[in-house]
């Protein structure tokens, strides 16, 4: 645990406001500064000195170091071999750190910083969920809805009869779609493209879907099982959400992202494509795990997975989504309602699985989450819905100690999220609690009245 400490010994040095004059004494509970005391107290002053020493919960307070944070995740991404750390912390509504730690390039030697875009991976999905739930916010979509109500072309699994695909079923990996194995990787020259993709998301929807499509296959591309009976991951399933939102709104996914979320919260290092970056080089650059630079990649079913943004922006959508569909200072994208409609079970029968989003329990309550892995990418971010805490960590490395060293950031993360909730987190077994940094707890009302008795006594009048 790394923190500042406001030392008990500090009465005379360091805590909140005290000035103290002959007849009267003010005890303002903010900020930090140079005690002033006077050398003459009368009988009323020292007992509103008494008084603010035994209602300042801020005394002694415990805060974040984020200069020995930041030291000890770059000794951890060294430690694994990792091109370079991102993260992220959100309190509630707010932006609590955003940094990075190594490079974005280590040909280039240029360092990652706060505003370095990542490509997300997986946790891409809760971004097309988000875009979908401000549709059903907005009254033209609903969970209910058969999904062929809103397709141009008919959704049909070969291998059930009479199967109705529901949009909630395509939200929680319940639809009976299965992933064909077509996607290649980087420079095979299957579905993996460097650049942008030149296959549009349309193109691979139909070609996936429709009989006769390019890539439509009955095994390959379907399960015999009915929607709702069998949770299995699906990224064509999530890319079908995507394209879900722009068959309803009629615009593409990319820029209605843009327009009702990414510009409306300042989200500017943030997209799907990348088109959407006026400098592609600033862009952490994905690496395989022997540590060779893959480049920057595509697919056609980028709702999937596609989405790169900044640890900034993502601790702005964190919280969003822990403000209630606002963060401070800005606007709102989402209703509360809505945003617990995300998180929420779907379906009593799959337990943990909301609209896209899925629940895991860490820390002693209920996250919601999503982790992502792909080719140089591996990213994870979880919230925790009852104290209001948000984590987000990206590697751009596909290295098998990518995942160990995101949960020691996660971890590291929780413990200065719990020092700015006012829980100091429990000092390691091996540590003495006498001799523990920044253990212990707020001091006891017992020991103020001692050091307000010594302070006095040193002080007297007329010394």
């Amino acid at each position: 645990m790394h923190a500042r400490i406001y030392s008990l010994d500090a009465l005379l040095i360091v805590m909140p406001v005290l000035r103290f004059k002959s007849e009267a004494a003010m005890c303002p509970l903010q900020g930090y500064k140079v005690v002033e005391i006077g050398r003459r107290l009368n009988t009323r002053s020292r007992w509103l000195v008494l008084a603010c020493l035994l209602t300042l919960p801020a005394f002694a307070q415990v805060q974040p170091d984020w200069t020995a944070v930041k030291s000890e995740i770059e000794a951890i991404r060294v430690l694994h071999n990792l091109p370079s750390i991102g993260y992220s912390l959100a309190v509630a509504d707010s932006i609590a750190v955003a940094d990075a730690v190594g490079f974005v390039n280590i040909d280039v030697g240029e360092e990652a910083n706060a505003y370095t875009p990542y490509m997300l991976a997986s946790i891409s999905k809760t971004y097309t969920a988000t875009a979908l739930l401000q549709l059903i916010e907005g009254g033209t979509l609903s969970l209910g809805d058969r999904v062929n109500d809103h397709l141009p072309w008919e959704l049909d699994n070969p291998r059930v009869d009479g199967e109705t695909v529901r949009v909630s079923h395509i939200v929680t990996h319940t639809s009976g779609i299965r992933d064909a194995d077509i996607y290649g990787s980087p420079g095979s020259g299957d579905l993996y493209f460097f650049g942008d993709s030149p296959i549009s998301l349309h193109e691979i929807m139909t070609g996936y879907f429709i009989p006769g499509g390019q890539w439509y296959s009955d095994n390959a591309n379907f399960r015999a099982r009915g929607p709702g009976e069998e949770y299995r991951y699906s990224n064509f399933a999530s890319a079908l959400a995507g394209y879900l939102v722009e068959s309803v709104s009629g615009t593409a996914l990319r820029d209605h992202s843009i327009a009702n979320l990414f510009n409306p919260l300042g989200m500017l290092n943030t997209g799907w494509e990348l088109a959407d970056f006026a400098d592609t080089s600033k862009i952490a650059m994905p690496y395989y795990g022997n540590g060779d630079p893959i480049g920057h990649f595509s697919y056609p079913d980028y709702p999937s997975g596609q989405l790169r943004t900044s640890p900034n922006d993502v601790g702005i959508y964190m919280a969003m989504l822990l403000g209630g569909g606002q963060p401070a200072g800005g606007v709102r994208v989402l209703q509360p309602e809505t945003v617990d409609l995300g998180f929420d079970d779907v379906f009593v029968d799959h337990a943990d699985q909301g609209v896209m989003w899925y629940s895991e329990y860490n820390y002693g309550e209920r996250n919601a989450c999503h982790a992502g892995s792909d080719f140089g990418v591996s990213t994870e971010l979880c919230l925790m819905l009852e104290s209001g805490l948000g984590f987000a960590v990206f590697v751009n490395s596909g290295s098998d100690q990518a995942f160990t060293a995101i949960y020691k950031v996660r971890d590291l993360l929780f413990d200065q999220g719990q020092l700015l909730l006012g829980n100091l987190p429990t000092p390691p077994l091996s540590t003495p609690p006498a001799l523990a940094s920044g253990g212990g707890g707020q001091p006891s009302l017992l020991f103020l009245f001692l050091l307000f008795a010594i302070t006095l006594t040193r002080y007297q009048y007329g010394r």
